[in-house]
């Protein structure tokens, strides 16, 4: 095989494209996608960002075989469909099988979930389930909602479908690990999607309610309470850490209260919260 010259992207290019496009391809909104010359490289040779854009690989396979006009690519690039809407395209991730397992940097819960209905909720934040396993019809179900440090819902899953705000200032989805950024070199969030039973995330730097988590592969931090946890692994609890207000109702491994941080609640983000947090009858 010949050794391409063909230079690679430079990520700060790529940064910049992704923010342009919504973090998702500007047909279809999807965030699984390629980055594409609008004007083919092998005319233009250069990477320059106003003539890179994101398409999936559908309509970038389209692109290349001319069966997607140039002309809608360009008009899909000055208005991506994310930027429109305010949000990614859902994704469909595929999660099955009876065990599941999520680590939240140092500390892992795992549960084996046999009977219909069945669940585990690893984080709980007044009485609002951040990450959450269920089974319903025979199928494993993730759910997962992190907001940002100003209370907004930034990134969630509902039973295995992926969204996030096109508003954010980087997402980087790159295979299984997803990664959303602040700043450069300022983490909201990095997971791995390690279907088909799994969530990993190694750092996160979010807040709900008032309530500060801070995440590393060393330590699960609650900056209200100056308070962290290492090396903690739980096996079969229906929920692994209660934070805030504690659910009376369900069983949990650990739980802690808090001195709110002063916050702001959106009512949008409330609308679009997932908040089932029992067994389904």
């Amino acid at each position: 095989m010949m050794k391409s010259d063909r230079p690679i992207i430079p990520a700060g290019i790529k940064r910049e494209v992704r923010k342009r496009c919504g973090f998702g391809c500007v047909l279809c909104g999807k965030p699984l996608y390629d980055y594409d010359h609008i004007v083919d490289w092998s005319k233009v040779k250069e990477h320059k960002a106003d003539n890179i854009t994101l398409l999936c690989r559908l309509h970038h396979n389209e692109k290349t075989a001319k069966l997607l006009p140039i002309e809608r690519v360009i008009k899909a690039n000055k208005y991506p469909i994310n930027l429109k809407r305010g949000k990614s395209t859902p994704h469909l991730l595929h999660y099955d099988g009876e065990n599941c397992a999520a680590v939240l940097g140092p500390m892992e819960f795992t549960f084996e979930l046999k009977l219909e209905n069945d669940f585990m909720i690893p984080l709980i934040i007044d009485n609002v389930p951040i990450i959450q396993f269920r089974r319903v019809d025979d199928q494993l179900l993730l759910s997962l909602q992190i907001f940002d440090n100003d209370n907004n819902l930034s990134v969630q899953v509902i039973d295995n479908e992926i969204w996030y705000l096109a508003e954010l200032w980087d997402v980087d989805l790159v295979g299984r690990e997803l990664t959303v950024r602040y700043q450069l070199k300022d983490l909201l969030l990095r997971m791995r999607i390690e279907v088909p039973n799994k969530i990993s995330i190694d750092r996160a730097n979010f807040c709900r309610n008032g309530i500060k988590v801070d995440i590393n592969d060393k330590v699960f931090f609650l900056s209200n309470n100056n308070t962290g946890f290492s090396d903690i692994t739980y096996t079969n609890c229906l929920v692994g850490l209660a934070l805030g207000d504690i659910p009376d109702a369900l069983p949990y491994a650990l739980s802690l209260g808090a001195e709110r941080r002063p916050y702001i609640r959106h009512s949008k983000t409330e609308e679009a919260t997932y908040s089932l947090v029992r067994k389904e009858e």
